[in-house]
């Protein structure tokens, strides 16, 4: 007497779950990491803008209190924001633009934005450390390049794909 099986292969066929693991780990993984990604790339951009704020506050004391020589250079004053960037340092010179100019009131400044249709112009960047006291405005603009496209829609960008972090402080020099 011959025995069929073809319905229990069928079915041991039907319910087999070799590779379901792998299967659902790929379905999983590409957002997973992903989100992994972004979470590490927002922690990383916070850090930065802790730190430039942080240096732009305390470089900015050096000119309020008469701290930084007359004829420091703008080159000058950004290895001194840099020096304050901790872990940043390296990168930070090629990526720091600075604005440090006299104005006439805080209510007006009448300075423009040199961050125009996605391009930075620093064409209209100054450095003046004023005399004393002079109302001053210090602005520091950092680019950080972004590698998680899901931030690239949130934050600022520049035309090449870096988002711009921007810091500044306002002060009246002392009368040193």
């Amino acid at each position: 007497m011959k025995v069929f099986r073809t319905r229990d292969a069928r079915t041991a066929r039907m319910t087999s779950r070799e590779g379901a693991t792998a299967v659902e780990f790929a379905l999983v993984a590409i957002p997973f990491f992903g989100l992994l990604l972004a979470i590490l790339e927002v922690a990383i951009i916070l850090s930065v803008s802790a730190l430039l704020e942080t240096a732009v506050l305390n470089s900015g004391r050096l000119i309020r209190t008469g701290q930084l020589p007359q004829d420091a250079t703008a080159a000058d004053f950004k290895k001194e924001i840099c020096g304050r960037m901790a872990f940043f340092e390296s990168a930070c010179l090629s990526r720091i633009e600075i604005d440090v100019q006299p104005v006439a009131s805080f209510t007006n400044p009448g300075i423009s934005d040199p961050v125009v249709d996605g391009e930075f112009k620093p064409e209209n960047l100054k450095f003046n450390i004023g005399t004393a006291r002079s109302f001053m405005l210090m602005r520091v603009w950092y680019k950080q390049p972004i590698v998680s496209p899901f931030l690239g829609h949130a934050m600022i960008r520049l035309g090449n794909g870096d988002t711009i972090l921007h810091a500044a402080t306002a002060f009246r020099n002392e009368p040193f």
